[in-house]
């Protein structure tokens, strides 16, 4: 029998914000990709071509273009609550840590100072790879990009930083657990190595 899993509110709203984030992400990004395609099959003169269409082939260009994107939103609302639950089970999924480790404050204080130290170094990378991107590197080679080559590149780097965001989460809900998972099976095979000699 399963055992149902209960999840706070602030819980919810991570989930809820990050399945939302997402969804607005894979919108832009589907649009990027589309518009970069469209680029591809005529790079200039895509408005002047359908200025020149008669008012019927106009309105469904349009209504074309609002379907595609209903038919995503349709799909994001459809896939909400698979999508927050996805979120919250792997994020905030009930680890069982060894009875051992529970109150053993050493521990605990060697474990959150290694969790910090990891994600200060996560953070500095992330820091100093957006500070070259931003700063230092020039932005003249997006003057050789489409329209929609550049609406690509911008969702996708959106994309990266929500990557980021999860993998975040992740690792402050799960660290401690993991790094504790770590300890004992490191004790554990000590110990073994131990008996035998």
């Amino acid at each position: 029998m399963n055992e149902t899993v209960t999840y706070s509110k602030t819980q919810k709203i991570i989930a809820t914000i990050l399945y939302i984030s997402m969804v607005i992400i894979s919108i832009i990004t589907i649009g990027g990709f589309v518009y970069t395609i469209a680029d591809l099959i005529m790079a200039e003169g895509k408005l002047e071509l359908f200025q020149e269409q008669n008012l019927g082939i106009q309105i469904a260009i349009i209504g074309a273009l609002f379907a595609g994107l209903f038919i995503l939103i349709v799909l994001g609302i459809g896939l909400s609550t698979k999508g927050r639950l996805f979120f919250l089970r792997t994020i905030f999924r009930e680890r069982k840590l060894h009875s051992k480790y529970k109150n053993n404050r050493i521990v605990q204080s060697i474990t959150i100072s290694l969790l910090v130290s990891i994600l200060a170094i996560i953070i500095g990378i992330v820091v100093a790879f957006f500070y070259e991107l931003f700063i230092e590197v020039s932005f003249t080679f997006l003057q050789d990009f489409s329209d929609g080559q550049i609406l690509l590149f911008v969702a996708l780097l959106i994309l990266m930083v929500f990557g980021l965001i999860v993998g975040f989460f992740y690792f402050w809900f799960n660290g401690y657990a993991l790094i504790i998972k770590l300890i004992y099976t490191l004790e554990e095979e000590e110990e073994d190595t131990f008996k035998t000699i």
